[in-house]
């Protein structure tokens, strides 16, 4: 009942700042230059999309973009990152797939992605529903993760690297080549001194037992 109330408080808030958003549209065309909405507005309506899992508002916020891109409203790193977010919480099955096309218009409109941006593509890509091709999803996410590991100005952080292990885990049958990736991974996050608490979880929760040793000298999961 709980998440049910929290799920209609959020939906109720999403559709006062579309209202709001349509009503300076409104006025604004009607020649009130003072009303003109720009990134910050669309970010907020965004954000107002944020943390409700119905697949709807992914939809929704798809819809925003296009017509903050048709409303001649230039967008920026802020407006698109709230839009990933607001996505990458829902429970849309194609969620991952939009989140990635999204980065991709980024580039082509030449704003700079920036870890958050790509952050939010690998958690649509961690919590995916079940009702998507796994395969193709951890694609995305590996070229998520790759794309970042390239930027000039931008560097994986410890979420990046937990998020990817989320990936690994919920996307890609246990084998000894998962392990090798996961291993190294792992050691890339530690040479580069992001190791914490979320991302030896997600080892415990993704590694074997013999991968855990190697990497830790004793699987902390024995006697538990």
């Amino acid at each position: 009942f709980g998440g049910c109330k929290k799920n209609k408080e959020i939906t109720d808030r999403a559709e006062r700042g579309e209202t709001f958003l349509y009503e300076m549209l409104e006025a604004a065309n009607g020649g009130n230059d003072a009303l003109q909405p720009n990134a910050a507005t669309f970010e907020n309506v965004f954000k107002a999309h944020k943390r409700n899992p119905d697949s709807g508002h992914a939809y929704k916020v798809e819809k925003l973009i296009e017509l903050q891109r048709n409303s001649g409203v230039p967008a920026n790193v802020d407006s698109y990152r709230a839009a990933l977010e607001a996505i990458g919480w829902t429970w849309a099955p194609d969620k991952a797939s939009m989140c990635w096309n999204l980065i991709q218009t980024m580039k082509d409109e030449n704003i700079q992605p920036d870890v958050k941006s790509y952050n939010a593509v690998l958690n649509a890509c961690a919590y995916s529903s079940e009702r998507e091709n796994p395969t193709e999803i951890f694609s995305i996410a590996l070229d998520a993760f790759n794309q970042l590991r390239d930027e000039k100005d931008e560097c994986p952080d410890m979420w990046t690297y937990s998020l990817f292990l989320r990936s690994c885990s919920r996307l890609v049958p246990k084998s000894p080549q998962r392990d090798t990736v996961i291993q190294n991974i792992f050691m890339e996050c530690s040479q580069e001194g992001l190791v914490g608490r979320s991302m030896l979880s997600e080892l415990l929760d993704t590694g074997s037992e013999e991968l855990v040793v190697t990497i830790l000298g004793d699987d902390p999961r024995k006697g538990i």
